[in-house]
C-alpha cells in the first residue's frame, strides 16, 4: 500500500500571475484569474504525476478558492490540471491569515504527516509550523510556479523520477 502525500495548493500567484495575465490581455478584454499560466499547470502536473508514481496523492486546496470547490475544480479541469487518480479536498477556514494553522489542523488526523508540500505565494504563518524544505514559494507578480521549483523539490524527496533516470 502506498503512503499518502499531501500537496497544499494556493492558486492566485501560483497558477495564475500578473505577468501572464498582462501578457495575455488584449483590446479591452482582460484575461481573468480563471485562466492559468500553462507553464505553471505543466509544473503542477509534473509534480502530481511524479508523486502519484510513488504515493497516494492528495491535492488539498488551501487557497481562498476553497470557498467554492465545485467552481474551483471546474476551472482547474478547464486549465488541464490533472485531477484524475488523485484525491482532492480543502482545508477548513479557522482564522484569517493563519493558513499554516489550517494546514496543521488538516494534517492532525492524517497518516504520513511528513509527506507534504505547501505551494503558496504568501508566507502567512508557515514558518511557525513548517520547515522551509516543505514550502515552495512563488510570487504573484513575477515568479509563479515553474518546473524548476518542482524539480528542486522533487529532488529533495530522493525518489526515482524519469528526470533522475535521464541524468544517469
Amino acid at each position: 500500500m502506498k503512503k499518502n502525500f499531501y500537496i497544499f495548493l494556493d492558486i492566485d500567484g501560483v497558477l495564475n500571475d500578473v505577468a501572464f495575465i498582462k501578457q495575455n490581455s488584449y483590446k479591452g478584454k482582460n484575461i481573468t484569474s480563471e485562466l492559468f499560466n500553462p507553464k505553471s499547470v505543466e509544473a503542477l502536473n509534473y509534480l502530481i504525476d511524479t508523486l502519484t508514481a510513488h504515493y497516494e496523492t492528495n491535492l488539498v486546496i488551501s487557497s481562498s478558492w476553497r470557498i467554492n470547490m465545485d467552481k474551483t475544480l471546474s476551472i482547474m479541469k478547464k486549465n488541464n490540471v490533472r485531477l484524475d487518480n488523485i484525491s482532492v479536498s480543502s482545508t477548513k477556514f479557522i482564522v484569517p491569515n493563519k493558513r499554516g494553522l489550517e494546514i496543521l489542523d488538516y494534517l492532525n488526523d492524517k497518516q504520513d504527516i511528513n509527506n507534504y508540500v505547501i505551494i503558496d505565494d504568501e508566507e502567512f504563518d508557515f514558518k511557525e509550523y513548517f520547515p522551509n524544505s516543505k514550502i515552495i514559494k512563488t510570487n504573484f507578480f513575477y515568479d509563479p510556479l515553474n518546473k524548476e521549483k518542482i524539480t528542486k523539490f522533487i529532488s529533495s524527496l530522493n525518489i526515482d523520477t524519469p528526470y533522475k533516470k535521464d541524468l544517469s
